[in-house]
């Protein structure tokens, strides 16, 4: 608060309603002025709730990308890792034969395009 604005109080509260005409001219000029900040200031609110929607929006993807990042990641490492490419004997029990690239032929590939889409 002003110090205009207090002396038109200290005034008004020890005079009444005794209070000049320049005085009264500035209470309402100073409430124009109040009234605009109010205005400009409930238009950023506006802007910052449609910023926080947008940001929100950003933060969900980027989250999908990441997921789908870490989806090619796990299919890149399967045919990047040079024990799936070797062959493997069928008739061992003991062998992983459905970890091999040439029994997989691009399964894991096809299956995680199309989970994409």
């Amino acid at each position: 608060m002003d110090q205009q604005f207090k002396e038109i109080e200290d005034c008004f509260q020890e005079k009444g309603l005794n209070i000049s005409k320049e005085d009264i001219q500035y209470l309402i000029d100073y409430a124009k002025e109040r009234t605009e900040r109010v205005e400009e200031l409930n238009q950023e609110l506006h802007l910052c709730r449609i910023s926080k929607l947008s940001m929100d929006s950003i933060k969900k993807y980027t989250d999908q990308i990441k997921n789908e990042n870490k989806d090619y990641l796990k299919v890149l490492e399967f045919y990047a890792d040079e024990d799936n490419w070797k062959e493997k004997d069928s008739m061992d029990p003991m062998s992983d034969n459905q970890q091999n690239v040439n029994y997989d032929r691009g399964y894991k590939a096809r299956q995680l395009l199309e989970d994409l889409k």
